[in-house]
């Protein structure tokens, strides 16, 4: 059921956010000015020159303007991480453009995409999906073809998609986004290195940690090339980086990756209350859990949290992700009712955001199940890997990264319980597929696996499980 935007209830006065004293006469140089800054990703001189342009013109009689500034607006806003202030300024520039007689169609587009990825950001996904809706109808009634803002629809709701748990559909929506790219403009822009970012971070999401890491150093070459000094957005994609190079065991990489990541930020950005800031500090944190360093992971993870807060996305799905492995830094500590307190409010935002038994809520349940058995609790925890194993096999079926990780843990828990059996090497066979095939044969994850077949039976023959990878290959996620 779609909703409707009452315009003139939510028309946002940017004129009184932004006049500060009297409104000078809009001067041409202060906005070439501010695109001028921009263009050097000098985010706050630009925003503040902006504002001043806005303020500058007649609020009595909008044009377009007052519209296109108030777009640039939001999108500096947008690079500086404050999504409601962009949020506001976009729906400024659409309610103006609403009023004005001219069609002004492509720009209507473009503006409605915008709400559509801030809201996205925002965890406001119905919203989001009316904005795309938006989108949508006004690119079909434009009869010739438009490759750039079709681009920017299908990264736009891949991003959507991916976002509510629909991973396979975001990740074709940021495939095909690249392949138009590539068909209209070559494989040599600029453009296709947050491109190949966002194909990577669906790649991620899909457990395929190895084909993501895979496309981010396609962009990683795009940004190499192209500039002297990083970019921007080369934050974001060398924090991924390190996160995937973590998951995959290499973490001097990782930090080397998350070290460039945050040198960046601190040379375009003057404060730390960013949300690519707050993800640095928890690809830190978890770097940090990996080298076995609780005090430092649980300080890192704390910070990324607090950022959270500050910037009121308390209650934002990536607060739950920073909440399940934290809940596991206070567990190694032997923080035990805190480690479960944090991860419990996590499994709450995702139940507020999405309802009751939703696939994001898998990683809370793997928490609480490795926290119980921690505290010896073994019944309990159990029983949170037989809900977390429920919940992704509803989503992903039954050959997943993550469901390699919740059969490995199952099968610790019947060797701590001394429980050794043809079952368990059934577990292990099922893990060790999994892995062989997401990670290769040489990776820890599957030579671990292959050393435990030998611990549970020294005398079997493992030729079995050449036929159940052979019967895989027929059956692909």
């Amino acid at each position: 059921m779609h909703q409707t935007i009452d315009t003139e209830s939510e028309f946002l006065s940017l004129h009184e956010i932004c006049q500060v004293g009297d409104p000078p006469s809009i001067d041409s140089s202060e906005l070439v000015h501010a695109r001028y800054y921009f263009s050097l990703n000098m985010y706050e001189l630009s925003l503040k020159l902006y504002k001043n342009c806005f303020s500058g013109l007649d609020y009595e009689n909008p044009s377009l303007s007052h519209a296109a500034i108030s777009n640039n607006l939001a999108v500096v806003h947008e690079k500086l991480g404050n999504y409601q202030e962009a949020k506001n300024c976009f729906k400024t520039s659409l309610i103006i453009m609403q009023k004005l007689p001219e069609e002004n169609l492509e720009q209507k587009i473009r503006v409605s995409l915008g709400l559509a990825t801030v809201t996205t950001k925002l965890a406001q996904y119905d919203e989001a999906q009316i904005y795309l809706d938006k989108a949508w109808d006004l690119l079909s009634s434009i009869k010739e073809s438009h490759s750039d803002l079709m681009i920017t629809f299908l990264e736009t709701r891949g991003s959507l998609l991916r976002a509510i748990s629909e991973y396979e559909e975001g990740y074709k929506d940021h495939q095909k986004a690249i392949e138009l790219h590539i068909a209209k403009f070559g494989n040599d822009s600029i453009i296709l290195g947050p491109l190949y970012e966002n194909l990577a971070f669906s790649l991620k999401l899909l457990g395929r940690f190895v084909e993501a890491l895979q496309v981010c150093r396609k962009a990683q070459a795009i940004y190499s090339q192209k500039f002297g000094d990083l970019p921007p957005n080369a934050i974001t994609l060398y924090c991924l980086l390190a996160f995937l190079q973590a998951m995959l065991g290499d973490t001097l990489s990782a930090t080397e990756s998350i070290d460039i990541s945050l040198r960046t930020f601190k040379k375009y950005f003057s404060t730390s209350n960013h949300l690519d800031y707050a993800q640095i500090e928890f690809v830190y944190g978890m770097i940090f859990f990996c080298q076995q360093r609780g005090d430092k992971a649980k300080e890192k993870m704390s910070n990324a949290l607090e950022i959270y807060s500050k910037v009121g996305l308390q209650d934002h799905p990536e607060v739950t992700n920073i909440c399940n492995t934290l809940g596991l830094v206070y567990a190694s500590l032997g923080a035990f009712e805190e480690a479960i307190r944090i991860v419990q409010k996590g499994e709450a935002i995702i139940e507020k955001l999405f309802g009751k038994d939703h696939p994001k809520a898998s990683g809370c349940h793997n928490s609480l199940g490795l926290i119980c058995i921690k505290k010896n609790d073994f019944f309990q925890g159990f029983q949170h890997y037989m809900k977390c194993l429920r919940l992704l096999t509803k989503k992903f079926g039954v050959v997943h990264p993550y469901i390699g990780n919740i059969l490995n843990n199952v099968f610790g828990l019947l060797k701590w319980n001394g429980v050794l059996s043809l079952s368990s090497t059934s577990l292990i066979n099922k893990t060790m597929m999994i892995y062989k095939h997401y990670y290769g044969n040489e990776h820890k994850f599957y030579t671990r696996n292959k050393d435990r077949i030998f611990h549970v039976e020294k005398e079997k023959d493992l030729k079995h499980l050449d036929r159940l990878d052979s019967s895989f290959k027929h059956n692909p996620v």
